[in-house]
C-alpha cells in the first residue's frame, strides 16, 4: 500500500512555520516549508517560501531548480530559465537540472536554444530518456528527422514504451511518411497503465496515425475517446453571455466617446481567428518578407485586459469598460504591450502577434493599440471545428473537448466579429485559409500591400526559413503551401453533419473586406 505522506507533510509545515515565527531568516525552515508546500500541492504558497529560501541561501542549487519548475508551470518562461541557469551554474553536473533548463528553453519557443542543454544532460546520463524524447523533438522541429529517428528508435523498440516516447515517435514518423511504423509503438504504450491525461494524449495520437492512414471509423473513435478522456469542463452559456456583455459594452457611441493610448503602436499586427483557421501559416508567410517580425502567440493582450479591467473595478473579468480607463493606463499598458511584442518578435517594421483569441480582446486593442492593424483569418467551418476536435489543446480551450461545444464557440466567434466589423474602426483586412494556399501570391499582396509593404518572393519560400514555431502547426510550416487540409472533415461527415447540420454554419462571417 502506497504511504500517505500528506500527515507526515502537515507535521512539517507546522514545525517549520514555528521555526520560522521564531527566526524569519531560518534558510533552512524555508526550505523545509518549501517541501512541505509542494507535498500538499499548495504550489503558489510553496513559491514564495522557495523565493524566501533563495534570496537566503542563494547557493541552493535545488531550490533554484524548484523555483524555476514552478515559474515554468506558470508561464514565466524567462523567470524559469533564469533560475534553471542559475542551477546548472551550481551543480554543472546535474542532469536533471540541464534537462529542466532545456524543456523550459523550449516552451518559450527559443527551439534551437533548447538542444545544447538537453545534449549535456544526456551527456550526464545517457539513460535519463525524457532528455532523448525531448531533444528528440527538438531535432524532428529543426527539420533533422533522421537524427531524431536514430536517438528515439532504441526507445519506441521498448515491449511498453512511455506514453511520450510513444507520442513523440508517433509525430517523427508522420512527418517522415510512415505512419505506420508507429501504430503498434502507440497501441502497445495504451496497454500500460496510464494517468487519465496522459492516456487522452496519446488516444489523440492514435486518431492521428489512423487517420493517415484512411481507418476513418476508428480514428473518430479514437479522437471522441480522447476529447472525452480530458473531459475539460466548460459552460458555452457562459461563455456566450460574456459575448453578449463585450458587444453592449463596446456599442459604438462607448467607442467613440472612449480614451485611446497615445503611444505609437503601429508595428503591432493582430493575426487572428479560430484555432485551426491558418493564423499560423499566415504569420510564417509574412514573418518570410525582411520588413515583417512574427512574435507568435503572446497572451499579453489578455493580462493587459485583466490589468485595465482590475484598475476599473472589475478584477478578473474579461475588459469591458471602454470609458472607465484613464489615458495614463492606457499608455503604460501600451507600452508594455510593445515591449513584450517587441522582445519576442526582434526587429520589423511590422510584428505580428498571432494569438488567434485575441478577437476578443479587439475592444481593448481599439483603446490600447489604436495604431495596430488586425487581420482575421477565416477557414471553412466545418473544416476548422473538425481540425480543433482532433487536436489535444489544454484546458484553455476547453470548448474544443466536445463538437457540440465547438460549434457554440464557432458561432459566438462569428458574432463578436461581426459586432467588431461594424463598430471597430481599427484597420481590419479579411483573408480566408482556402485562398490563402489556393492563390497565394495574390493573397499574400493583398497582405503585405495592407501593411503597407512590397510583395517579396521570399515570402513563398517560407518552408525554408530557420524560424521555427511552437504550436501545433509546426509541422505544416515546414512545407511547400498545399491544400490537403481542404475538406479534410468530409470522411468525418456522418458523425460532424448532427451538430452542423444545427444552423451555425458560418454565422456572422465577413466578405473579406478592409475596414
Amino acid at each position: 500500500m502506497a504511504r500517505d505522506h500528506k500527515p507526515y507533510a502537515v507535521r512539517a509545515l507546522v514545525r517549520a512555520q514555528q521555526a520560522i515565527e521564531a527566526d524569519a531568516n531560518d534558510g533552512a525552515a524555508w526550505r523545509e516549508a518549501a517541501l512541505a508546500l509542494l507535498e500538499l500541492g499548495r504550489e503558489h504558497d510553496a513559491q514564495r517560501a522557495l523565493e524566501q529560501r533563495v534570496r537566503l541561501q542563494p547557493d541552493d542549487a535545488d531550490a533554484q531548480l524548484r523555483l524555476g519548475v514552478i515559474h515554468a508551470r506558470a508561464g514565466r518562461p524567462q523567470r524559469a530559465i533564469e533560475l534553471l541557469e542559475r542551477a546548472t551554474a551550481l551543480q554543472p553536473d546535474w542532469a536533471e537540472a540541464w534537462l529542466r533548463l532545456g524543456t523550459a528553453t523550449f516552451r518559450a519557443g527559443r527551439i534551437l536554444e533548447a538542444e545544447q542543454p538537453l545534449r549535456q544532460a544526456l551527456a550526464l546520463d545517457p539513460k535519463l530518456w525524457p532528455a532523448a524524447v525531448s531533444l528528440a523533438t527538438v531535432l524532428e522541429r529543426s527539420r533533422r528527422l533522421d537524427q531524431a529517428h536514430t536517438l528515439l528508435a532504441p526507445l519506441a523498440a521498448q515491449p511498453l514504451p512511455p506514453a511520450t516516447v510513444a507520442m513523440t515517435w508517433a509525430s517523427l514518423q508522420r512527418r517522415m511518411g510512415a505512419p505506420e511504423r508507429a501504430l503498434d509503438v502507440v497501441q502497445a504504450s495504451l496497454r500500460t497503465t496510464l494517468p487519465a491525461p496522459e492516456r487522452a494524449l496519446l488516444q489523440h495520437t492514435l486518431g492521428d496515425l489512423l487517420d493517415d492512414l484512411g481507418r476513418w471509423e476508428e480514428a473518430f473513435t479514437a479522437f471522441d475517446a480522447a476529447n472525452r478522456g480530458r473531459g475539460f469542463p466548460w459552460d458555452a452559456a457562459a461563455h456566450s453571455a460574456r459575448v453578449d456583455q463585450l458587444i453592449q459594452a463596446f456599442s459604438p457611441q462607448a467607442l467613440a466617446a472612449a480614451p485611446r493610448a497615445s503611444v505609437d503602436t503601429s508595428q503591432a499586427v493582430l493575426v487572428l481567428g479560430m484555432p485551426r483557421s491558418g493564423t499560423t501559416l499566415l504569420e510564417q508567410l509574412l514573418s518570410s518578407h525582411s520588413q515583417v517580425a512574427g512574435a507568435g502567440e503572446l497572451d499579453t493582450l489578455r493580462r493587459v485586459g485583466q490589468r485595465v479591467s482590475a484598475a476599473a473595478g472589475a478584477p478578473g473579468q474579461w475588459f469591458h469598460q471602454p470609458l472607465s480607463v484613464d489615458v495614463e493606463l492606457l499608455n503604460t499598458c501600451a507600452t508594455a504591450y510593445l515591449g513584450a511584442l517587441q522582445q519576442r518578435g526582434g526587429a520589423g517594421s511590422s510584428i505580428t502577434d498571432k494569438m488567434p483569441d485575441n478577437f476578443l480582446q479587439l475592444g481593448l486593442a481599439a483603446l490600447v493599440l489604436p495604431g495596430c492593424r488586425v487581420i482575421h483569418v477565416q477557414r471553412d467551418f466545418v473544416d476548422t471545428g473538425w481540425s480543433c476536435f482532433r487536436q489535444p489543446f489544454g484546458p484553455g480551450l476547453a470548448w474544443a473537448c466536445s463538437l457540440t461545444n465547438i460549434a457554440a464557440y464557432q458561432a459566438d466567434h462569428g458574432r463578436i466579429m461581426a459586432h467588431w466589423r461594424r463598430t471597430l474602426g481599427l484597420p481590419m483586412l479579411e483573408l480566408s485559409y482556402e485562398d490563402l494556399v489556393g492563390r497565394p501570391e495574390p493573397t499574400l499582396r493583398r497582405a503585405l500591400g495592407f501593411l503597407g509593404l512590397d510583395y517579396e518572393t521570399a515570402c513563398l519560400d517560407f518552408h525554408r526559413s530557420e524560424r521555427l514555431v511552437a504550436t501545433a502547426s509546426h509541422a505544416q510550416v515546414q512545407e511547400p503551401l498545399h491544400g490537403r487540409a481542404i475538406g479534410r472533415a468530409a470522411p468525418y461527415m456522418p458523425w460532424l453533419e448532427p451538430v452542423y447540420s444545427a444552423g451555425s454554419l458560418g454565422e456572422g462571417e465577413g466578405e473579406g473586406a478592409v475596414t
